[in-house]
């Protein structure tokens, strides 16, 4: 299966995040402006909070973020994680005061190719499998 990269799109006045299924080359307007391609952080600073980890086993994924458990609180927290696989994407939503982590069923044959995670202060996060 030819796949092409995801895009993650933000708007810098609600807030609002949308993720690009076929791009046709049109802007994203949101809030009258154009949405801003959100790039995905691989490494700063503070990666040690943010880089999902993996733990692939059969038919489950299970992803971690941050070696270091990241902070979820209102003010600052993982939102979602989101992930590609060979046969397609889920995604799911993290709850505040809960650990960083997620489980992820896979069909069996299938294999996680990478991994996103939002952050709502320090923005989206990426991992190849």
């Amino acid at each position: 299966m030819v796949r092409k990269e995801n895009k993650f799109y933000s708007c810098d006045h609600c807030g609002n995040i949308m993720r690009m299924i076929r791009d046709e080359g049109v802007p994203i307007v949101c809030c009258g402006e154009t949405m801003r391609e959100m790039v995905p952080n691989i490494e700063d600073a503070s990666h040690e909070k943010h880089i999902p980890e993996i733990d692939f086993n059969r038919n489950t994924l299970r992803v971690k973020i941050g070696n270091i458990p990241h902070p979820m609180v209102k003010e600052h927290s993982i939102k979602w994680v989101f992930i590609v696989s060979q046969e397609g994407e889920q995604l799911k939503y993290l709850r505040i005061n809960k650990a960083p982590e997620v489980e992820f069923s896979l069909v069996n044959g299938d294999k996680p190719i990478k991994v996103y995670a939002y952050c709502n202060i320090h923005g989206l996060w990426e991992v190849e499998v």
